[in-house]
């Protein structure tokens, strides 16, 4: 990759054919600056790229004429709204993209050419320089309206630097686990050898044996809301746990834990019985006495989102309550508890109702003049003038009307799916 980043040639690698080259968009930089460079250093691209084989330059909305094939990376839905607002609806050169947030197309059917759903690797060439009819590709040629079906494309291989894909969890509102066939492989995750080491695992797999930095999710403040998503974490089990890392470990561990809060059933005032209860373990797991070891959980919080393709797409999502007020003090740190061996603490950065709305606004159908319009918004009460109410249970429009699993998931995730009336596979 070094070749794109430096703007320089790699004399092994062929010139010749259609030039090619990766879209970078203002907003896309602006956004990530700080995690990746430039756009095409996300890794399914990197891999793509690496496995073409030829020089790929990189262009912007102004240059992207001066190629003949020009490649994006949808990482998230929320890319869109640079898409909507940033590229042309007019031009020369054949646009492809793939990605997690490449999904829902409504808003991109004028935008692009191709959209490549699921894994690419081992198909660079057939996606980027053939006009193959797959079931994994949608085409604006053939297909300009979206009356047809596709498939996700299942996983070729593993790249060495992916130690394992999938989840074998259950977990109804994640749409990782729903999109991935599960491979392990031996070796340490590193993000695609982009330098992010991740040390990231389930509660209960988590390695809590040594001191240090671990990241691991509960995704449901109350046991009761962990049961009902099939996330299988009980209190006494958390007690369990954190009463080890003081008493077998010395020194300190510091674990980041992620939330979700918002799910359909909850309230600002469950919410506020739930962290209650959380104070309680956390007694419980602290000892009056200093033990030889130190724990600091961090809970980093996330409102829920009805994503495509899970067991919960068709959920209502909470687009009214800002849950910075319940879970912060004055947008900073929330204290959980502070004993005498733990240490527990919220974090300030909840998304907003508003990025939600936007969010879920893309999953169930938006235009691409809403996409527009929204990127302006500043707050609910104006994306609900745009939108309508795209929030409620079943509203909207729905990814899998288009698009299911073009590989076997393990039986209790396909009955998880089957509940809710979604197709699970079409061979």
């Amino acid at each position: 990759m070094t070749d794109v980043s430096s703007g320089q040639g790699d004399l092994f690698r062929s010139n010749t054919g259609p030039k090619i080259a990766v879209l970078n968009l203002r907003g896309t930089a602006s956004t990530v600056a700080k995690a990746r460079q430039v756009q095409w250093s996300s890794y399914g691209l990197s891999v793509l790229l690496d496995e073409l084989g030829r020089n790929v330059g990189s262009c912007t909305v102004d240059t992207m004429d001066d190629y003949d094939i020009v490649l994006y990376s949808v990482t998230s839905p929320v890319d869109q709204l640079t898409m909507a607002a940033e590229m042309p609806t007019r031009r020369r050169c054949k646009v492809i993209t793939g990605g997690q947030g490449s999904y829902p197309i409504w808003a991109l059917t004028d935008l692009v050419d191709v959209v490549h759903f699921g894994r690419a690797e081992g198909a660079a060439n057939q996606i980027i320089l053939t006009d193959e009819v797959t079931p994994y590709q949608w085409t604006r040629l053939r297909d300009a309206d979206l009356q047809d079906s596709y498939l996700v494309r299942p996983m070729s291989y593993l790249h060495p630097s992916e130690h394992a894909v999938g989840c074998k969890q259950a977990c109804t509102f994640c749409q990782y686990g729903y999109t991935r066939q599960t491979s392990e492989q031996k070796g340490s995750y590193s993000a695609g050898g982009h330098g992010y080491v991740v040390k990231e695992d389930s509660f209960a797999h988590i390695d809590l044996s040594k001191p240090g930095r671990v990241t691991t999710a509960l995704d449901g403040w109350s046991e009761q809301t962990r049961m009902r998503v099939k996330k299988g974490i009980t209190n006494n089990f958390l007690i369990k746990r954190f009463r080890e890392c003081i008493q077998t470990v010395t020194g300190t561990i510091t674990l980041k834990v992620f939330q979700i809060v918002g799910y359909p059933w909850e309230t600002p005032e469950s919410i506020e019985a739930d962290l209650n209860v959380m104070r309680d373990i956390l007694s419980q797991a602290d000892c009056s006495h200093k033990t030889i070891g130190r724990l600091v959980v961090m809970f980093v919080t996330t409102p829920f989102s009805p994503e495509p393709l899970t067991p919960m797409e068709d959920d209502a999502a909470n687009v009214h309550t800002n849950w910075r007020q319940y879970l912060t003090d004055d947008n900073k740190c929330k204290r959980i508890w502070k004993g005498t061996n733990i240490e527990a603490f919220t974090l300030p950065q909840i998304q907003s109702p508003v990025t939600l709305a936007k969010r879920v606004a893309i999953n169930r159908g938006a235009s691409r003049e809403q996409l527009i319009a929204l990127s302006r918004c500043k707050t609910i009460d104006e994306i609900l003038s745009i939108t309508g109410d795209l929030y409620g249970e079943g509203k909207g429009r729905r990814v899998s009307s288009y698009l299911s699993l073009g590989f076997d998931l393990p039986r209790y995730k396909q009955k998880l799916l089957a509940g809710r009336g979604l197709t699970v596979i079409q061979p």
